[in-house]
C-alpha cells in the first residue's frame, strides 16, 4: 500500500517535503489508518479520563449532581464486546466501516475532543505509509514465548499510558 502512494524505489529521505505525493494520495492508505485505528482501540493511549460535572446531568435513568466527578473508562467501551466482537483480537477490517457512534475514543468525542486527531493520523499514516514502502516488519511470538513472555497480551497492568510491560521483539528488514 506505501508503494501504491509514494512509489517503490523513490527515497524520500533525499526529497523535499514539496515532492511528496498530493494530500488526496493519502486517503488511499486505508490498511495504514485502519491498522492504526486498530492499535488506537486496542490500546487505548490514554485509557481513563476523569471529567468534572458542571450542571445537573441526566444520564440515563440517573441524576448527575453538579460538581460530581466522572470517570469514563475508555479501554472498557474499546474492549466491550458488544460493540467489538472478539476484542482482543487485532483486527484492522474492523475499521472497513464507520464505528457506531462514542464507541471509538481514542481521541474523545464531543466539544473537549483532541484539536490534533486528524493531523495525527494523517501524520502518523504518512510516517506508517513510508516505512513500509522501505521495510519489511516483523514480530516473532516464539522467541517471546521461549523466553517465557506471553504474546497474547502485552501491556502493561497499571501504568497511563497503556506501554509495554516486556521488550516487544519486531524483526526490520529493508526492501530491496
Amino acid at each position: 500500500e506505501g508503494e501504491s502512494v509514494f512509489g517503490k524505489t523513490t527515497d524520500w529521505s533525499v526529497k523535499k517535503p514539496s515532492h511528496l505525493p498530493p494530500r488526496d494520495e493519502y486517503a488511499n492508505l486505508v490498511c495504514a489508518e485502519n491498522c492504526l485505528k486498530e492499535s488506537l482501540r486496542k490500546y487505548s493511549v490514554v485509557p481513563l479520563v476523569i471529567r468534572r460535572v458542571v450542571s445537573m446531568l441526566d444520564l440515563g435513568n440517573y441524576q448527575i449532581p453538579n460538581g460530581s466527578i466522572l470517570a469514563i473508562n475508555i479501554q472498557a467501551v474499546h474492549h466491550n464486546p458488544k460493540y467489538w466482537p472478539d476484542p482482543m483480537k487485532f483486527d484492522p477490517h474492523r475499521f472497513d466501516k464507520k464505528p457506531a457512534p462514542y464507541t471509538f475514543l481514542p481521541f474523545l468525542e464531543g466539544p473537549r475532543n483532541c484539536l490534533g486527531q486528524h493531523l495525527s493520523l494523517l501524520e502518523s499514516k504518512i510516517v506508517l505509509g513510508l516505512l513500509t514502502q522501505r521495510y519489511q516488519f516483523s514480530t516473532n511470538a516464539t522467541i517471546m514465548t521461549e523466553l517465557g513472555r506471553s504474546p497474547k497480551d502485552p501491556r502493561h497492568q497499571y501504568i497511563i499510558p497503556v506501554t509495554p510491560k516486556e521488550e516487544v521483539n519486531v524483526m526490520v528488514k529493508r526492501k530491496v
